[in-house]
């Protein structure tokens, strides 16, 4: 493939509102779900593929912190 390189996305989940085409490969705010894209070289040349956006992991800590609140009594706060 030689470049420049056109990118298009060909099928995206119903939440996604974005450009389907553009020359970086860049697409931002992509909502979760499947996706099918191409890309297109200089000579016509066409390469497609798919992605599944899924939710990333999140590591929870075992910490707590909790402070009084001095001015209120009874009320506080915890940091998990």
């Amino acid at each position: 493939m030689y470049g420049p390189y056109t990118y298009t996305l060909t099928n995206t989940p119903a939440g996604y509102t974005g450009p389907l085409t553009n020359t970086t490969g860049d697409f931002d705010d992509l909502p979760f779900g499947d996706y099918e894209y191409t890309v297109t070289d200089s000579c016509g040349s066409v390469f497609s593929g798919a992605n599944n956006e899924t939710f990333a992991a999140v590591e929870i800590y075992p910490s707590t912190d909790a402070e009084g609140d001095t001015c209120n009594v009874g009320l506080g706060s915890v940091v998990i």
